[in-house]
């Protein structure tokens, strides 16, 4: 009996994973945070294609040491979770279950990286699987690096999208399709926009507004597809305001007729009509949208699928208008490719400690760009962006996997370079500035390639104390 009980199970789990819904939901996840999904049973078995793991994985598995393969319970969640394999690596974890309540499957995430390299974890782990700790920290840098919100936001809207589908294809789970669709890849700064554009799209209307306001019912970002100065924006804002700090939907057939309108429009009052729903969650009102158009008689058929919106995509517009609020959390600068302060500042806290700990070296090195702003001005932005990415992957191919490279500010980069004295810090210092000052950097100028130099000064920081005073220190040094 329990085998035919567990046939039936992968069964239901296998037209699952065939369906062209399930599929979507994957691709959601990949275009969030680019990493993939993969399908294993609630004790850890693969359903579909099994991972091609990084070196680090592969390292921990042939030393019997990966959670993900050889322990059960890694794969047993309530709700999507991130859980953790060694160093600041692991997986999020995300349970689906059958219509009754009973787990049917998990999905879980390739391997990502959540920050710096936790050293002492890899140490540790290193010495267990008799592997030099250096060449494990490399193995674990060159795991893809996907920050917590993000990894948070994908997998939440993955697991409301789920949820909905337990009970087969029908519009709700459309709605939370085109959310995923529109908002997945959005940066932090378009999520408004790519909100809209699902509410435009499936309400099939002709005008839409949408507002996220935040715990205090700020203002945290809004988007429409007309200008702030047309009538049409001036009410649908009106309406988002109402409907915001009512709680409660609205709705006005015939704009001419209504005096309020008249007054949020003054003279140019349109002919047509606007409807408008807040965005609620258990916390209270998070926002509105609003839809609109010349259209009258289309009134009804746009609020019904506003209704169907704003509900079946409740979560994933809940937590868009987290990410809008905290931002991406990405931990790379998007101009050099190099890690920025968010990363540094975490990793500072994390090596200092660890070297306060242990009686451990802990160098800093300075690289300040003397010459970034003739750069800037004789090759202009997206070249001189092209140059300092190729200052930093010189840098980095010259330099330990476990020194890290980050960005401080537009003209300074710093190099953090654990276990190292401060003579060691000087010679790589001298090293590493002198190749970049000699090497001839290119830049696209007037449509032809043409050759750059740049200009560094560097200062050393041996053993830091505090994050703040040793980032202080390095930056007034050279400025």
């Amino acid at each position: 009996m329990e085998d035919e009980e567990r046939s039936q199970e992968m069964t239901k789990a296998g037209d699952l994973i065939a369906s062209t819904q399930f599929r979507h939901l994957l691709d959601g996840f990949e275009k969030a945070c680019g990493l993939k999904l993969h399908a294993y049973t609630v004790s850890g078995v693969p359903l579909d294609r099994p991972f091609q793991p990084p070196e680090f994985c592969r390292t921990l598995q042939a030393g019997l040491d990966c959670p993900l393969n050889f322990n059960p319970d890694y794969h047993r969640a309530e709700g999507p979770e991130i859980r953790l394999t060694c160093g600041g690596l692991g997986h999020v974890v995300i349970p689906v279950s059958a219509p009754d309540g009973t787990p049917l499957l998990t999905l879980v995430s390739e391997t990502v990286r959540l920050g710096p390299v936790a050293m002492e974890q890899i140490t540790e782990k290193s010495f267990k699987l008799k592997i030099f700790p250096d060449d494990l920290a490399a193995q674990a840098e060159s795991v893809p690096l996907v920050s917590r919100e993000r990894l948070t936001f994908a997998s939440q809207i993955v697991y409301a999208g789920m949820n909905e589908q337990r009970g087969g294809p029908n519009t709700r789970t459309g709605a939370i399709s085109l959310i995923i669709r529109k908002i997945a890849d959005a940066d932090a700064d378009r999520v408004p926009d790519a909100i809209l554009d699902a509410a435009l799209e499936f309400c099939e209307a002709e005008l839409a507004y949408v507002s996220l306001v935040g715990p205090e019912g700020e203002l945290v970002a809004e988007a429409a597809n007309v200008q702030s100065g047309d009538a049409w924006f001036r009410i649908m804002q009106g309406v988002g305001l109402w409907v915001i700090h009512a709680a409660d939907t609205i709705d006005i057939p015939d704009v001419s007729d209504s005096a309020w309108c008249r007054h949020l429009a003054g003279d140019a009052a349109p002919a047509g009509a606007v409807g408008g729903m807040p965005l609620t969650s258990r916390d209270g009102v998070y926002g509105g949208i609003v839809v609109a158009g010349a259209d009258a008689a289309r009134l009804q058929e746009w609020t019904t699928a506003l209704a169907v919106l704003t509900q079946a995509g409740g979560d994933a517009l809940l937590l868009a208008r987290r990410l809008v609020q905290v931002g991406d959390g990405a931990m790379v600068d998007r101009q050099s490719g190099a890690y920025n302060l968010l990363f540094l500042e975490a990793l500072l806290a994390q090596e200092i400690s660890r070297a306060s700990r242990h009686n451990h070296q802990l160098s800093l090195v300075l690289f300040h760009l003397a010459n970034y702003a003739d750069l800037l001005s004789s090759v202009g932005d997206r070249s001189a962006a092209n140059v300092l990415g190729q200052m930093v992957e010189l840098i980095r191919g010259k330099t330990r996997k476990v020194n890290s490279l980050a960005r401080v500010n537009e003209t300074d980069f710093c190099l953090v370079i654990p276990e190292a004295a401060p003579e060691v810090a000087e010679r790589i210092a001298a090293e590493l500035s002198g190749l970049a000052q000699g090497t001839d950097f290119v830049a696209e100028v007037n449509g032809s390639a043409a050759p750059v130099r740049i200009a560094l000064q560097t200062r050393t920081v041996a053993n830091p104390v505090a994050v703040d005073s040793a980032l202080a220190s390095l930056v007034s040094s050279l400025n």
